[in-house]
């Protein structure tokens, strides 16, 4: 998925710690994550994407299996 906008400021840092001691908790990390390493979003500039997306890219004939069968 494509986004434009300040994506990173709405998601926040993936550093959560230290938290915030007054005041609201304003990014989706801050409200949602339980870790620094175990968060809910993810985002990547154009470059790391591409690395990104090829990771998967094996998985891909497995996904179209699945899709089949639930089709069913």
């Amino acid at each position: 998925m494509r986004v434009n906008g300040d994506v990173r400021r709405i998601l926040g840092s993936s550093r959560l710690y230290p938290l915030p001691i007054e005041g609201e908790f304003s990014t989706i990390r801050q409200r949602c994550s339980l870790s620094d390493v175990r968060n809910v979003a993810h985002a990547s500039d154009s470059e790391a994407t591409e690395k990104e997306l090829a990771l998967f890219e094996p998985l891909l004939p497995a996904r179209r299996f699945l899709d089949e069968i639930l089709k069913c």
